[in-house]
């Protein structure tokens, strides 16, 4: 399986090398200036993209998992998007896919400057992991409304700290609590960066088999631009072990690509 994993990784990095080619934008941007990027690893940011611009995100994960998400600016301060994917995607077996496209809103509320964080709020779907027709969720529950706030503070190039709350309105398991988050994003220099994030998951916590262990999700990753407006991710998830009866913390490779639509 590693291997396997290994190949896939070479394979994805050889397909950003090729975006890289047709990329239009000055290297020396920052990725804030490029990528937009809408989530940290999973949990959400407080950007949105400029209006009139889009992005993709492609997730390649544990059980040969594959979850694209497509998101544009159609407002100065909103976005909107869709997600589909599914896992045992490459190799033998069966593939099974998630059983729907999944959206995502938000909107900016406060910009960030010299007196206030960044603030926005949101509505994503999108869980991740496989999907369980039984209780009518994904392996980590969809965010489902959230409010989230970030801050970039200049500390050795830049540190932006992330803070949130959400209810996913995954509740099949009678577990609708609401839950909370927090993240950061160090910048070693204008292309790499350092994530780390936690996720409280007080609405997944009752120990059934698969799913959350009161534990807590903790993910942490690096994420790198390749050019102007193509980067890659490499993560690992759950590195708490926050799960009953399966292995951690698992890996993913991420693909992140932002153009100009001006639509």
């Amino acid at each position: 399986m590693d291997s396997f994993f290994s190949r896939k990784i070479l394979w994805s990095a050889l397909l950003a090398s090729i975006f890289c080619a047709f990329d239009r934008q000055a290297a020396a941007q920052t990725q804030d200036e490029t990528l937009h990027p809408q989530h940290l690893i999973d949990l959400p940011t407080a950007h949105v993209l400029p209006k009139g611009s889009g992005s993709m995100e492609m997730r390649i994960s544990a059980n040969d998992g594959l979850l694209g998400g497509i998101y544009a600016g159609i407002a100065e301060r909103l976005i909107l998007g869709i997600s589909f994917g599914g896992t045992n995607l490459i190799g033998t077996g069966k593939t099974t896919w998630n059983p729907r496209p999944e959206v995502a809103i938000k909107y900016l509320m406060v910009r960030e400057n010299d007196r206030a964080p960044n603030v926005a709020i949101g509505f994503e779907s999108q869980g991740y992991g496989p999907y369980d027709d039984n209780l009518n969720r994904y392996q980590v529950k969809s965010r489902g409304f959230y409010a989230a706030v970030s801050r970039k503070l200049n500390i050795a190039g830049t540190l932006e700290i992330l803070g949130g709350m959400n209810y996913s309105v995954e509740n099949k398991d009678k577990d609708s609590r609401l839950s909370a988050f927090l993240g950061a994003q160090k910048s070693i220099n204008d292309h790499l960066s350092i994530l780390a994030e936690y996720d409280f998951a007080r609405n997944d916590n009752l120990g059934l088999l698969g799913y959350g262990a009161d534990k807590g999700y903790m993910n942490v990753g690096v994420r790198v631009v390749l050019g102007g407006n193509v980067g890659l991710a490499f993560d690992l998830r759950n590195i708490l072990d926050n799960r009953i009866g399966s292995a951690a913390p698992t890996r993913e490779l991420k693909i992140m690509y932002a153009e100009r639509l001006d639509f």
